[in-house]
């Protein structure tokens, strides 16, 4: 399903790929990325994008570099009160998480253009501002603009200001949502490190069983249910949804866009050439949420 952009344009076959921070990023060690995995996925996404016309957007999440420094500042939940040390400590604080997701970006950029690979890095704390976490402005003529002379934008979760806390943390996962919502796009690939969805964290229990399918007409009801009753099982066809706290955020962002008809696809973006074999309509172990 195509949708018209506040420009009046409509984007064909545009798509957005997600990394998570499982993905590029060693999450049981601050600063360590994933180089190998980085490299791969780059070289993966240089041999598709001459069949997709250059048509994508790319978001990355913030791992082991961007999460433990915003969580020893506090500053997802907005400024502080306190004395002056306390507000300068913080405040610092938000550009050393900044300053984190400069450094995995950069990481990331290198190796992308390593692989010949355009990107392009826009900050989303230069163009967004939030209101108690949820974005209320995004200006994305850079990235209309960026797409139009073939460059990759690529994004990431990041600081930004918010209108009642001062300041949050504003997430990969909703940059995604957000612009789905707003750029003709038609397919989002969301890549982690397991295969999709289970009905049990597989990480946790061997016997979990994955889900393959889920459709909006069919699941929504019992998936919404599963986000608002606590973790609650909800039965789905004598299956589970996963339950899982990475999961559960990245399903509250997305359960719009599922129900405006944008296909998503979770993969797991760790094994090799599961990202090509997708983009080129081949059988992989995922699950695909479908209207």
């Amino acid at each position: 399903m195509n949708q018209k952009n506040k420009s009046g344009e409509v984007w064909e076959h545009l798509s957005i790929i997600k990394l998570g921070g499982s993905v590029i990023t060693d999450k049981s060690v601050p600063f360590r990325a994933r180089k190998g995995d980085i490299d791969r996925l780059a070289r993966e996404i240089a041999g598709i994008l001459p069949e997709i016309d250059y048509r994508l957007i790319i978001v990355h999440g913030g791992g082991s570099y961007g999460h433990p420094v915003a969580a020893k500042y506090k500053i997802k939940e907005g400024v502080c009160e306190g004395d002056f040390s306390t507000l300068l400590r913080q405040r610092l604080g938000f550009t050393q998480t900044k300053k984190a997701m400069i450094e995995l970006n950069s990481i990331i950029v290198d190796s992308f253009l390593r692989a010949n690979v355009p990107v392009v890095p826009i900050p989303p704390s230069a163009i967004s501002i939030t209101k108690n976490e949820r974005i209320s402005s995004f200006d994305t003529a850079a990235l209309y603009r960026a797409l139009k002379g073939g460059f990759i934008p690529l994004l990431h979760g990041d600081p930004v200001f918010d209108e009642e806390k001062g300041f949050t943390i504003l997430s990969g996962d909703q940059i995604v949502s957000y612009l789905a919502r707003i750029m003709g796009v038609e397919r989002v690939l969301i890549g982690t490190d397991v295969d999709g969805l289970y009905t049990e964290d597989p990480k946790i229990n061997p016997d979990a069983k994955p889900v393959d399918i889920l459709k909006y007409s069919h699941d929504y009801e019992a998936v919404l249910a599963k986000l608002t009753r606590d973790k609650e099982r909800v039965k789905v066809e004598k299956i589970f949804i996963d339950v899982t706290d990475q999961m559960i955020g990245k399903i509250s962002e997305i359960i719009d866009i599922w129900k405006r008809g944008i296909e998503i696809i979770i993969f797991n973006a760790r094994k090799p050439n599961y990202l090509t074999r997708i983009f080129r309509n081949e059988k992989v172990p995922c699950t695909r949420l479908i209207d």
